[in-house]
């Protein structure tokens, strides 16, 4: 088991990697992050990294799956945490699009 101190936060893993992967733009976004992350907070990077084409397809499958748990953790469904996304529109859609 490594030590806490050999832990590297899903955070900086996400922002170490090149542009190719996660585009830099969004590393102040999942820096800014809760610890641990929220579901809605998630889904913020998640819909900008997907929408704008900023990271790979590697980078959503790791997002979706830090989603689905935060979703769990919370005890909440998507359609619950995309109703409340503030750059969504009522029916859960984005509307800056």
């Amino acid at each position: 088991m490594p030590s806490d101190t050999e832990k590297k936060d899903v955070r900086e893993l996400l922002c170490a990697g090149s542009d190719d992967q996660l585009d830099a733009a969004v590393h102040p976004m999942i820096r800014a992050w809760d610890d641990p992350a929220t579901a809605l907070q998630i889904l913020e990077v998640l819909d900008l990294v997907i929408h704008d084409a900023l990271g790979s397809g590697f980078v959503v499958r790791v997002l979706e799956a830090l989603y689905e748990v935060a979703c769990k953790r919370e005890g909440v469904t998507h359609e619950q945490v995309a109703a409340i996304a503030p750059w969504r529109g009522e029916d859960g859609r984005r509307t800056d699009v």
